[in-house]
């Protein structure tokens, strides 16, 4: 897992290198899809991981008693996702899109709504509307959706058949158990309504664990899982309870109140690979800076750790800072990806910086507020146990984020806050199309990548487009823009559209609609900046000025998405062609 930040002088061309290097991979998804037609069904691992106890809603009881000043609410609203039944929906005619939320968390003034189930609805907002309008389908499945269930993928079954089927009901319905947990933002309370009405502006923010807490594991106590007695480190397995200390803020080190913790051991795949593993984890390299552990009290009052994220390489100290626009490029091109094989089990952090002459220079255009582009990739999983790879080739997958600087509210020291848009196909993991916390995607235990795959992601703080602009008072936000396309590409993958499912062809894959959603996003901006008499004049009147700068750069790599995307750009460029069923 590497961490890079690249500056905006070469945007065009490392976004165009990172396109022009996964459609291949991506594209061949689909072969993969189509083997498995006529086989008897497969059971998904979500299913085999859906029957132990730990990753069942009901083990964590709502009424919680982890000290305040040890963990955080992962989120000041937090719930889980409830379908409504056909008749529930058919008898509220008064929105459009809408679904159930059991409470996990409220603010402190809304404590009179922890553990009810409410209803979760949207603002009156005439753009928000539209958007829902946009992305609300009836769902059939096609026979295309059968054979992908049949295959041991995940599909929103308990939407088939339905009509009106909204963004809400698109996430809460998007699995066979209502157990998608996501966090809340920009709530408002409808007044005296009965039950109560929540109403929000954006997507809900999928996440793991109602707590999170900055530990340090200190040793296995030994004793075994109750509930997945194996584990890749064999038999008998070291335990997944575990003796950890935390972060002490006075002192700055992990000398704080101590106690036992649970790991839970999650279950093999059908081929044996473990999703991630607790064994022999007080010995990791990357424990040395701590743990974020996410989680809640299961029902012996023990904290249960659901996701796991590494401190150091979030912090705002990079273990490596690269000068020099050559030197950049050649890392990401050439040496990010060496050697994953011997970098197993490590993580680093690498700032690139093309324009400042000292590292000190280059941290210090890093500050509170600030804005990233992130550029998600992982590639394929190996070793004994590895990934089919058809003719030489192992998947992989591209994802849009957004990171900002914020201070870390246990070290008070700098560190990215980082967010995933996964454009993300029906899969057998029960990953679901959406907004993600880093560690809801890539630290969850039953089916997060941080244990099995080799990941990178670009930090790239290109001004052009995670600036806002102001025309004397006209404010555009390209970040936000960019956020709601991204949204509705979410939400029609959840649904495929209206047939069930969403798989990955060589019209359809992760990199090219999550930069068609960017290409959208850019050419949506130049609509309104050319549109609208008064920022034309004060583009006109301001020619050297340093937001007019960064709109030209704005265009500039629209263009460059453009070459990438359309026909006659990469495909025509390398005389490659897209695989064909």
């Amino acid at each position: 897992m590497g961490r890079h930040r690249f500056g905006r002088q070469s945007i065009g061309q490392s976004i165009g290198r990172l396109i022009s290097g996964l459609i291949l991979g991506c594209t061949i998804l689909i072969t993969l899809a189509s083997l498995a037609q006529g086989q008897p069904a497969q059971q998904s691992q979500y299913s085999i991981n859906s029957q132990v106890p730990f990753n069942q809603p009901d083990y964590y009881p709502i009424q919680q008693t982890v000290s305040s000043n040890l963990y955080y609410p992962t989120k000041e609203w937090l719930g889980r996702l409830i379908l409504p039944t056909i008749a529930e929906y058919q008898q509220d005619t008064s929105t459009s899109d809408w679904c159930w939320i059991e409470l996990y968390q409220t603010p402190a003034t809304d404590q009179d709504l922890l553990g009810k189930r409410v209803k979760l609805t949207w603002q009156q907002i005439p753009e928000l509307q539209n958007y829902v309008k946009k992305v609300t389908v009836d769902v059939q499945f096609t026979a295309a959706a059968q054979r992908s269930q049949q295959a041991g993928n995940v599909l929103p079954e308990r939407l088939n058949g339905r009509s009106r089927v909204g963004p809400l009901q698109s996430l809460a319905g998007a699995r066979p158990k209502d157990d998608l947990i996501v966090g809340l933002d920009s709530v408002k309370i409808v007044p005296g309504a009965t039950p109560p009405v929540l109403q929000i502006n954006r997507d809900p923010l999928q996440v793991t664990g109602r707590y999170v807490g900055l530990l340090e594991i200190l040793k296995s106590t030994g004793e075994a899982d109750p509930f997945v007695p194996v584990c890749p480190a064999g038999s008998p397995c070291p335990g997944s309870f575990f003796l950890a200390r935390h972060y002490n803020p006075q002192s700055g080190q992990f000398d704080g109140p101590q106690g036992t913790i649970y790991i839970p051991q999650q279950p093999p795949s059908p081929r044996g690979v473990f999703p991630s593993t607790s064994s022999y984890i007080e010995n990791s390299p990357e424990g040395r800076a701590g743990w974020y552990l996410y989680g809640a009290q299961n029902q012996n009052g023990v904290f249960t750790v659901e996701a796991i994220k590494p401190r150091q390489p979030f912090r705002l100290q990079p273990q490596t800072v690269i000068l020099g626009r050559r030197q950049g490029l050649d890392y990401i091109k050439n040496q990010n990806w060496q050697d994953t094989e011997t970098r197993k089990g490590t993580a680093q952090s690498v700032l690139v910086d093309p324009v400042a002459e000292t590292i000190e220079a280059a941290i210090a255009q890093w500050k509170v507020g600030d804005y990233a582009l992130v550029v998600h990739l992982f590639g394929g999983i190996g070793g004994e146990k590895a990934e089919p790879a058809p003719f030489g080739t192992v998947t992989g997958h591209f994802a849009y984020g957004i990171a900002q600087v914020i201070q870390d509210p246990f070290t008070n020291e700098l560190k990215f806050n980082t967010l995933y848009e996964q454009v993300y196909a029906h899969n057998p993991n029960g990953i679901v199309a959406g907004s993600h916390t880093w560690s809801d995607f890539m630290g969850n235990l039953q089916r997060g990548w941080l244990g099995t795959r080799p990941v990178s992601d670009l930090l790239v703080k290109f001004e052009a487009l995670t600036q806002n602009y102001d025309f004397d008072g006209l404010i555009f936000s390209p970040m936000e823009e960019l956020l709601k396309e991204l949204q509705v590409m979410t939400a029609r993958y959840r649904t495929g559209d209206g047939k069930g499912v969403a798989l990955v062809t060589p019209a359809t894959s992760c990199v090219q609609d999550s930069n068609q959603a960017l290409y959208i996003t850019i050419e949506q901006i130049k609509q309104k900046f050319y549109s609208t008499p008064a920022i034309q004049q004060w583009l006109e009147t301001h020619p050297d000025d340093p937001q007019t700068l960064r709109f030209q750069e704005l265009v500039a790599l629209g263009q460059d998405l453009r070459n990438k995307l359309a026909p006659g750009g990469w495909y025509a460029q390398t005389g490659r062609k897209m695989l064909s069923l």
